[in-house]
């Protein structure tokens, strides 16, 4: 029974391990107008960034999700507070010039 679950375990991770890569070459919603004109960029820049502190990460996950981990520095706003676009805009116009990354 063992041996059973660990060829299955062999097979999960085998499949993934081809799927996912394949799967985020594409992000969802890119293609969508209303955010075409949104910037994005590669995360040996985000990191350049980050280590430059030319750029604000907010992490937009649950108060749960950013109390469990979450990136040194950076700023917790929900993207399902009712307040997020215009926390985001007095963060913006608190650092002007820096990027502004969202997680």
């Amino acid at each position: 029974m063992k041996r059973r679950a660990y060829c299955v375990v062999a097979v999960l991770f085998v499949v993934l391990m081809f799927a996912v890569p394949g799967a985020a070459i594409e992000y969802p919603g890119r293609e969508d107008p209303k955010y075409q004109s949104v910037p994005y960029i590669e995360i040996e820049e985000l990191y350049q960034d980050y280590l430059d502190g030319n750029v604000i990460i907010v992490d937009v996950r649950s108060e749960l999700e950013y109390n469990t981990i979450h990136v040194d520095g950076s700023v917790h706003i929900p993207v399902g507070s009712g307040s997020f676009e215009a926390e985001v805009k007095i963060l913006a116009k608190k650092n002007p010039g820096k990027k502004i990354s969202f997680y």
